[in-house]
């Protein structure tokens, strides 16, 4: 894919995202006046700064990512080498060029996806009961014909599809295997747990990159309770100003529009 391409489905991403700072009062206040000088805000400020330290979807120019480059390398947090772990072994300056930490997840749901057809098949061969006389096929005058002549035609199927999801586990199992040996490789004599490794590496993946991509799916689980209520409030509020009639019992059923309920629940998804 090229340069352009990349950038443009990039930039397809770009919205607000939300990085907890520990700032000092004066710190936020200078962050702003400097800012300030350049007709900018904070924010828009830190957004270029971030472009030029990453190589982001937009930068300066090639000097000034020189220059940031240079900036970070002379700080005090760069003399410290990087940990081997997991995380590294994925996100760091060096990450493995064969595996992305989304194929182990990957991985692990196709074999459980795979080991839960086998077990489907082995309950199908041993009770497959009569449904395959109602599986059907349909001939060139859209006529019904059975697909199957026989439960033996059919549970021989079954068998082959058996077979086939056997393999589909051993293949998955073996890349998995694969990648704990480049990640053993890579972690030399230094002991590890691999379970271990990846709860940690899958807590820094949630902290540091999906919390922050899905801001507003992480919102929406943290305060669920509390914007329910305050959508069921406005509901109840707008049911009071549409149509009514009296039931029996005297009880008042309020009617409110779709559309009205669709709106209210947009507006708390998009905040």
């Amino acid at each position: 894919m090229s340069y352009g391409k990349i950038q443009e489905k990039e930039i397809a991403t770009i919205k607000s995202r939300t990085y907890k700072l520990n700032l000092s009062d004066a710190d936020v206040i200078r962050l702003a006046e400097k800012a300030l000088n350049y007709n900018m805000t904070a924010s828009e400020l830190l957004e270029n700064f971030i472009g030029d330290l990453v190589y982001g979807t937009y930068s300066n120019g090639s000097d000034e990512r020189e220059y940031i480059s240079m900036w970070a390398e002379r700080c005090w947090f760069a003399y410290e080498s990087a940990e081997r772990n997991m995380t590294n072994f994925f996100f760091g300056c060096d990450p493995d060029p064969f595996y992305e930490f989304i194929d182990i997840e990957k991985i692990q749901e196709n074999i459980n996806k795979w080991k839960m057809e086998v077990e489907r098949d082995k309950e199908e061969i041993k009770n497959p009961g009569d449904k395959w006389k109602d599986i059907v096929r349909y001939n060139s005058k859209k006529e019904a014909v059975p697909v199957y002549s026989c439960i033996e035609e059919y549970v021989e199927e079954i068998k082959e599809d058996l077979e086939l999801n056997l393999e589909q586990i051993k293949a998955e199992e073996e890349q998995l295997e694969t990648l704990k040996k480049r990640f053993a490789d890579y972690m030399g004599d230094k002991p590890y747990s691999w379970d271990e490794q990846l709860e940690e590496c899958k807590i820094w993946y949630k902290v540091n990159v999906e919390n922050v991509i899905d801001e507003q799916k992480l919102f929406l689980k943290e305060n669920v309770a509390e914007i329910r209520e305050k959508i069921m409030r406005e509901i109840n509020e707008c049911a009071k100003t549409g149509d009514s009639h009296v039931n029996k019992g005297d009880k008042v059923n309020c009617y409110i529009k779709l559309s009205d309920v669709e709106s209210i629940i947009k507006k708390y998804m998009e905040n």
